[in-house]
């Protein structure tokens, strides 16, 4: 009886038919392998787009070098527009490749136009200045007092004369930002921090068997022991340490020689003895630009007669104390609104330069008190934008410096 053959088993000839199969399908994919690194070489090699948009970005200055806030800019032929921030810098995305037009325009300054080109990559800021319309208030003029007044007047004294004290001003309290008050005595050397029993902080100098005097708003504390952190921080309007015998100035010594172990002199935020005029910034400069373009509102050379001071009402900002030891020289052009009865429209109140956020605050303070007499058209009142510039000089002119 004869055996059926195996199916594995290979029949004569099928090795001759399979290997032109095998040959075939190696000689296929050796060729799809050498044809796959030429077109990646070529798709490597494929020329980049070339970019359509750029960015443009630059500052604004006036002829002082001031930085000038909220000035308008804006792209020829398109709705591109940008505005100055505080530091008078502004950007502008997407702007189209090639050579633009742009158009810088702020109340006050006379419009300019600058043509630049946009290349798509990295640019060089732009450095826009505008010279000022013959439309403002004549400067005014304040020179620091040689002696310093106020209610900061002794311990600003002391710290421009005694060399062996730590001095402490609200804005380096601030930089500090402090928990409690000995937060900020423990970064003076030679001071000892700590807790009794009873849960008192107890503050010793350098003498670690007495505690230092403490006075407050310019009275000493002398009848017992007094706590630096009943005072809380946020009323600190500024601290001065002496840590032993030696540094302590004699008129913070007190009686019987109290301060003999040291002294810690608080003094603590008051009331502000002059009213701030702060408005809500309810009215940009470019709001105000469209008032002025829609005949609502009036600039100096569109009326009879322009806004001034009036001389029965002092505008006399204050040189801050606290920038007396610098000897820096400032300017601040304040913009806003002098309503029909003479007064400052606060939602208008506007810096249009400073070089100095204190001088920026002591003008908005004097204009808390400020009368002007009233623009007029046409025999009528009527409302004008008025810009004014305050010149700020210390003490003496030697060794003054810009911010």
């Amino acid at each position: 009886m004869g055996r059926t053959p195996h199916a594995a088993t290979r029949r004569p000839g099928s090795h001759a038919r399979t290997a032109p199969l095998l040959a075939a399908a190696l000689v296929a994919v050796l060729d799809l392998g050498a044809m796959w690194p030429a077109a990646t070489v070529r798709a490597q090699n494929a020329p980049l787009a070339a970019p359509t948009e750029g960015v443009i970005g630059g500052v604004v200055r006036d002829a002082s070098g001031n930085e000038i806030v909220s000035a308008e800019v804006t792209l020829a032929g398109t709705p591109l527009r940008a505005l100055s921030d505080a530091r008078g810098g502004f950007t502008m995305h997407r702007a189209p490749v090639g050579s633009v037009t742009l158009r810088v325009r702020r109340l006050g300054f006379k419009p300019t136009i600058l043509v630049t080109t946009v290349t798509g990559e990295f640019q060089d800021p732009l450095e826009v200045v505008l010279e000022p319309l013959p439309q403002r208030l004549a400067p005014v003029e304040v020179r620091a007092a040689r002696e310093y007044t106020g209610y900061l007047a002794a311990f600003n004294r002391r710290r421009d004369a005694v060399a062996s004290g730590h001095f402490f001003t609200r804005a380096q309290i601030d930089s500090i930002n402090p928990r409690r008050t000995t937060d900020i005595l423990r970064r003076v050397a030679g001071i000892d921090i700590s807790r009794s029993r009873e849960g008192e902080t107890v503050v010793h100098g350098r003498d670690k068997s007495c505690t230092p005097l403490v006075w407050l708003d310019g009275m000493p504390a002398s009848a017992a022991y007094f706590d630096p952190d009943d005072v809380t921080p946020g009323s600190l309007a500024a601290i001065e340490v002496y840590t032993g015998l030696a540094s302590v100035p004699a008129e913070l010594m007190g009686t019987r020689g109290l301060g003999s172990c040291g002294v810690i002199a608080i003094w603590t935020r008051l009331d502000e003895p002059r009213r701030k005029l702060r408005g809500d910034a309810k009215h940009t400069a470019s709001r105000l630009a469209a008032l002025v373009d829609s005949l609502q509102l009036f600039t100096a050379d569109q009326v009879d007669q322009s806004a001034q001071l009036d001389a029965l009402f002092a505008f006399t900002p204050i040189y801050p104390d606290e920038l007396r030891h610098t000897h820096l020289v400032g300017e601040v052009i304040a913009e806003f609104v002098v309503d029909t009865t003479g007064h400052v429209e606060p939602t208008t109140l506007d810096v249009v330069a400073s070089s100095h956020p204190l001088f920026t605050d002591a003008v908005e303070t004097a204009l808390g008190s400020a009368v002007f007499t009233p623009a007029t058209l046409g025999g009528r009142r009527v409302r004008q934008v008025v810009q004014i510039p305050v010149l700020f000089s210390p003490p003496s002119d030697l060794s003054s410096a810009r911010p």
